[in-house]
C-alpha cells in the first residue's frame, strides 16, 4: 500500500524523501545517494552562515597598490611649452627680449599609434607609457645642447587613454579617470548614481578577462570591495530585484519578490501566507541554496561527497513544531534565488490513497451494475391499454 502512494499526484517529495536522499546530513543520517547536504537551522548554524553571498571584487581583483599612476597614452592630446633662460636662444630671438615671457607654446598634438610626439629640434619623443615628468625630462635632455637652459612643461588637454566605460542603470558614458585615482563608487557617483533601491542593484566589473559581480549594498558596506578603477575597465550597473521560489504545501506558490533589503525565513513564510494547516508537515520545511564551500565546511558538511565546484548544494531544514525554532528562523536571512519547499504530511498521502481506492471501487461497482440494468431494459416492452402506455416484462 505504501508503494502505491508513489503513483499518487503530489507537489514534491515527502520530508523523509528529502532527508533520506542527502549525500551528507548534519544532525541526521548519512547516505550516498544524491550530492547535496541537509543542515539543520540551529543557533550555532546561524553564527556560521553569512547573511549574503560572498562574491566580492576584493577576492577577484587582488591588486592592493594605491591609486594607479596615469601615464601618457596613445590617443591623448598634449600641449607642450618650452622656456629658455634668456632671449637669443633657439626659440626666443634676441630682438624679442622685451616680450612678455620667454617661452613658446607648441600646437597641441595627439600621441600617435607608435606612442610618439614630435618636438622641433628634439625630434620624435616616445611619450606613451611615460609620466608627464618623464616626458618633460626627455624633451629637456634633447634640447640641452641647443637651447639656453631649456625647461619643458607638458600638459594633457584630452586624456583618452585613461577612460572607463560605465553602462546600465546609471546612464551609459565614458569617463576620464582623475589622476588622483578613483574607486568604483566614485565613478558610479560621477555617472549620476543608481536609479533604484540599493538592494535591487548589482555592480559588475570587467577588467581584461576577469569579471566579478556583487550587490550594490555589499559594495557600500565593504570598503575592501570598493577597489580602484583602472583605465579600460568596464562597469555595468543593473537592476535585479531579489526573489525566492516557493513550492509545496503553502498558501501561495511561485516567484516572490523580497520588496525589502533583508528578509528572514520566517518573514518569507509569512509573505506567502504561511503553511496550509490541512496539508503541510511543519517538521519538513526546507530551504534550498547553493552555498560556498567555506561556509559548508564550517557547518560540518562532508565536502568529499559533494564534488569540487566553488559552490555546493545545501538543503537547510527547520522543524516548526518546536516553538523555539520560530525564533531561529527569524534570524535566518534569505538570499536571492533561494527555494522554499514545504512537504506534505504523510497522512495526506494516506488520505489520497484511500480516496483513490474508494474511487476505483465505486467505479467498479457502477460498471458491474450496467449489464443488469441493460438486461432488465431489454426484457421490458410497452403495451397500449385503453389509450395508455404500460410497461410489461
Amino acid at each position: 500500500m505504501l508503494a502505491g502512494c508513489s503513483i499518487l499526484p503530489a507537489a514534491g517529495p515527502l520530508g523523509v524523501d528529502v532527508n533520506g536522499a542527502a549525500a551528507s546530513t548534519v544532525s541526521g543520517t548519512e547516505s550516498d545517494r544524491l550530492p547535496y547536504a541537509v543542515v539543520d537551522i540551529t543557533p550555532d548554524a546561524l553564527r556560521v552562515i553569512p547573511d549574503r553571498a560572498q562574491g566580492a571584487f576584493s577576492g577577484r581583483f587582488t591588486d592592493r597598490r594605491p591609486a594607479p599612476t596615469l601615464t601618457v597614452g596613445i590617443g591623448d592630446t598634449v600641449a607642450v611649452s618650452i622656456f629658455e633662460a634668456s632671449a637669443g636662444g633657439l626659440f626666443i630671438p634676441a630682438e624679442a627680449g622685451s616680450r612678455s615671457g620667454n617661452f613658446i607654446q607648441l600646437p597641441p598634438q595627439e600621441v600617435d599609434r607608435q606612442g610618439n610626439i614630435s618636438i622641433p629640434y628634439a625630434g620624435v619623443i616616445p611619450a606613451a607609457g611615460r609620466t608627464i615628468r618623464q616626458v618633460q625630462n626627455l624633451i629637456e635632455e634633447r634640447l640641452r645642447n641647443r637651447a639656453i637652459e631649456p625647461q619643458a612643461v607638458v600638459a594633457i588637454t584630452d586624456r583618452r587613454s585613461a577612460q572607463v566605460t560605465i553602462l546600465g542603470d546609471v546612464g551609459s558614458s565614458r569617463l576620464t579617470l582623475n589622476p588622483l585615482g578613483e574607486r568604483i563608487l566614485d565613478v558610479i557617483a560621477r555617472a549620476g548614481g543608481t536609479k533604484f533601491a540599493g538592494y535591487e542593484m548589482y555592480v559588475s566589473l570587467q577588467r581584461g578577462k576577469e569579471r566579478a559581480t556583487i550587490t550594490f549594498n555589499q559594495l557600500l558596506s565593504s570598503p575592501a570591495d570598493n577597489v580602484f578603477v583602472l583605465p579600460s575597465d568596464t562597469i555595468y550597473v543593473f537592476r535585479q530585484a531579489p526573489t525566492f521560489l516557493v513550492f509545496g504545501a503553502t498558501s501561495q506558490q511561485g516567484q516572490i519578490f523580497f520588496e525589502k533589503e533583508n528578509l528572514s525565513l520566517s518573514e518569507g513564510l509569512a509573505k506567502i501566507g504561511g503553511l496550509i494547516d490541512t496539508r503541510s508537515d511543519p517538521d519538513a520545511v526546507f530551504l534550498f541554496r547553493l552555498e560556498d564551500r567555506k561556509t559548508a565546511q564550517s557547518l560540518g558538511v562532508d565536502l568529499a561527497k559533494l564534488g569540487h565546484d566553488k559552490t555546493v548544494p545545501i538543503v537547510y531544514r527547520t522543524k516548526l513544531r518546536d516553538p523555539a525554532n520560530m525564533f531561529v528562523t527569524s534570524g535566518f536571512q534569505m538570499r536571492d534565488r533561494d527555494i522554499i519547499y514545504v512537504a506534505n504530511s504523510q497522512s495526506v498521502d494516506w488520505l489520497k490513497f484511500i480516496s483513490f481506492i474508494n474511487s476505483n471501487v465505486s467505479f467498479a461497482t457502477n460498471v458491474a451494475t450496467v449489464p443488469d440494468i441493460g438486461r432488465r431494459t431489454a426484457t421490458t416492452r410497452l403495451v397500449t391499454t385503453g389509450g395508455s402506455l404500460t410497461s410489461t416484462p
